[in-house]
């Protein structure tokens, strides 16, 4: 027997130990005899090895787990019970945010009845071909609650064709919260929403110099936070915090307002604003990957020390996110179709273009580029206990900075983000031995702070 490559130890206190497999995304506290176990297994007892085996920690000698790697990968790519779409009904926006791609989009429209059409075909024929148990929609944009008319068109039918294959459904909306009144509410009162994302930009100050009313040229964070006491009420939220190199100083300002407007059990996910496309790749304040590593946790934990909740353990997927399954699928409202939402905005990125029965007549190289993107092939992925809940990072991005999918991005490639991350999971699940103190120092001294 000997003890698994990818055994991640974190010392919690003397003689005890957070341990973390993260290619069976087995996770268990241990004491110091535990830890002797697991580093020389042949040194006792199977009997003994029995738990410790059952989860990972612990595997035979001839074990390959590259070879386990790699087919749980494909065996996610190639054979997944949820189908999941995001459908982009429009790149217009009544907002002008400066890293957004969309803004920068010259193709203007929206969808109308031909192009969703072959869209729904293509759904249905997916849905004919497998035996899906769950799907998926996310509703993007642009700004699609600006065409509620065709937003509820849209819903209506998709409600509709799932319903009557008893097939469990969730919508997700893409708002920027800036519209909201009633009618919205009541029409999206009658579906399944998943949740909305809603996006803050910093606190007030920052937040109005970058999410501008386009007509009006005045900031939006006074109407979100307006919009948002309502949208609470009646659905789930998640609030995106975007940070950037300038923005994140008052960081603490945006919580102590979130917190008084009583959103603290709305919860957080804080992102940095990275180089992913040619609009955030020209803005001037977006993040390093070197600044994210020390950046983020600093931000994590002022928002747990203010009551929010963030959920930041990580988890065992083998691919980075679910674009790299073959039951997921991004279409613009040109009936085009991508595998990367961050890609839309240059249509040499589609693998294809919609024909009026919803095929594909000529999938472009684009799909089998994307889809065979195997990160075991990576020198540096091969050697780094982070590949199972990495995936290799995302590789729109991966396209974007280096010009091919064939390469690793990993921005948390950082075993010390890790543990952080595994430490706040242990906070809010046993503060008796992972307490916000420790919690506070573990993530100064990891990050020099």
């Amino acid at each position: 027997m000997k003890s698994s490559f990818y055994n991640v130890y974190i010392q919690i206190k003397e003689g005890n130990y957070v341990l973390f497999n993260t290619l069976n995304n087995s996770l268990a506290i241990i004491d110091e005899k535990g830890k002797n176990m697991i580093d020389a297994p042949d040194e006792f007892m199977d009997e003994e090895l029995k738990e410790f085996i059952s989860k990972g920690f612990i595997i035979t000698n001839e074990s390959d787990e590259k070879d386990l790697i790699s087919v749980r990968m494909n065996h996610n790519k190639f054979k997944n019970s949820k189908a999941h779409f995001m459908i982009t009904i429009t790149f217009t926006c009544n907002c002008a945010c400066k890293y957004c791609f969309e803004g920068k989009q010259q193709h203007k429209g929206v969808l109308d009845e031909i192009n969703s059409n072959k869209i729904r075909k293509f759904i249905t024929n997916l849905l004919n071909a497998n035996n899906y148990q769950e799907v998926q929609i996310d509703w993007f944009g642009g700004e699609p609650l600006l065409f509620l008319k065709i937003l509820e068109r849209e819903m209506t039918v998709y409600k509709k064709l799932f319903e009557d294959r008893h097939l469990p459904y969730k919508f997700r909306i893409y708002t920027n919260g800036t519209i909201w009144n009633k009618k919205i509410d009541d029409f999206l009162s009658s579906f399944n929403i998943k949740d909305l994302q809603i996006t803050f930009d910093g606190a007030k100050e920052e937040h109005d110099q970058r999410r501008v009313l386009k007509k009006k040229a005045e900031g939006t964070y006074d109407l979100i936070k307006k919009n948002l006491v309502q949208i609470v009420k009646r659905f789930p939220v998640i609030l995106r915090i975007n940070i950037d190199k300038v923005n994140y100083r008052n960081f603490g300002i945006l919580l102590n307002d979130l917190k008084v407007s009583e959103f603290l059990d709305v919860p957080l996910d804080i992102l940095a604003i990275q180089s992913m496309t040619s609009a955030c790749g020209n803005y001037g304040n977006a993040i390093s990957d070197e600044e994210i590593v020390k950046l983020l946790p600093s931000l994590w934990f002022d928002a747990i020390k203010k009551g929010f909740r963030i959920y930041v353990r990580p988890q065992t997927s083998y691919i980075y996110c679910s674009t790299f399954c073959d039951s997921t699928f991004i279409f613009d409202f040109n009936a085009n179709i991508f595998k990367c939402a961050v890609l839309q905005y240059d249509e040499t990125h589609k693998i294809g273009t919609l024909n009026t029965e919803g095929e594909i007549k000529n999938l472009r190289n684009e799909y089998y580029q994307w889809m065979s993107r195997n990160p075991l092939e990576f020198d540096k992925c091969r050697i780094c206990k982070l590949l199972p809940v990495c995936g290799g990072g995302c590789g729109g991005a991966a396209k974007y900075k280096y010009g091919t999918f064939k390469i690793n991005n990993c921005f948390d490639n950082n075993i010390d983000l890790l543990k952080i991350r595994l430490l706040i999971h242990m906070y809010y699940k046993y503060p008796e031995l992972v307490s916000l103190e420790f919690l506070e120092n573990y993530i100064n001294e990891s990050c020099h702070l």
